[in-house]
């Protein structure tokens, strides 16, 4: 639904490349590869995550020199592009990777409460170590860290990175009591999804009776898809 909001909008669908928790190539010729990758791949800290990203982007650039990149991520692929977009901030000039724009979706960008656990357990059927979310939820228990990204963010803004954070307060992953009429005492972590001084936040209400299907129901949500096209603007 993104990819064809984006071709809609007039961008070709060699501009929408993926990403690949797993790496990938860029060939000869240019053309991004990125391998398959499964539940398992993803469960590392973040800075494992984003090595193969980083390696990727400056392959690409390599062959593509005036390319810039828009960085699109939901849920923990969402917090990864704030952090890869926070690390750009911090290069300099000529270590630039051309990243411009990041747009999240329903991403855990000031952390969650450990409870989480539970509604992971639920929607993701695969052997997990957890990785990855002990890093957010470390995030959820500093004091500062409202204060941490508003500071992130304004880093980002004066290297010329814009930040929309999208949300959706019905995502039952965020408050499971929602989908299952409170059996499941956990704590409502919906505001984690947005940064208040990002250059657009966009707080939607998406209803779902499946706790799974909630976390996804902002790929289809027109007002998103409208959003978040506007934001990215004209190729």
């Amino acid at each position: 639904k993104i990819k064809a909001a984006y071709i809609a909008a007039g961008y070709n669908e060699a501009q929408l490349i993926d990403f690949s928790y797993n790496g990938g190539t860029v060939s000869e010729t240019g053309e991004w590869i990125p391998n398959p990758y499964g539940c398992t791949d993803t469960d590392r800290p973040s800075a494992q995550n984003l090595a193969p990203l980083e390696t990727m982007l400056r392959d690409y650039r390599a062959k593509h020199p005036q390319a810039h990149f828009t960085l699109i991520g939901h849920s923990l692929g969402g917090y990864l592009a704030f952090l890869e977009a926070e690390r750009e901030s911090r290069r300099s000039e000529g270590d630039r990777l051309g990243i411009d724009t990041v747009i999240t979706l329903a991403a855990p960008l000031k952390g969650v409460s450990a409870d989480k656990k539970i509604a992971l357990d639920v929607a993701v059927p695969c052997d997990k170590t957890y990785a990855a979310a002990a890093e957010i939820v470390a995030d959820k228990e500093r004091p500062d860290i409202a204060a941490l990204r508003a500071g992130q963010v304004e880093a980002m803004r004066a290297a010329g990175i814009r930040l929309a954070t999208l949300g959706n307060n019905g995502d039952c992953l965020y408050n499971l009591p929602r989908c299952t009429q409170g059996i499941f005492s956990i704590i409502d972590d919906s505001p984690t999804q947005y940064i208040e001084n990002a250059d657009l936040v966009k707080r939607y209400e998406i209803q779902s009776a499946s706790v799974f299907l909630s976390h996804f129901a902002i790929f289809v949500y027109p007002q998103a898809l409208i959003d978040l096209i506007a934001f990215a603007g004209a190729p």
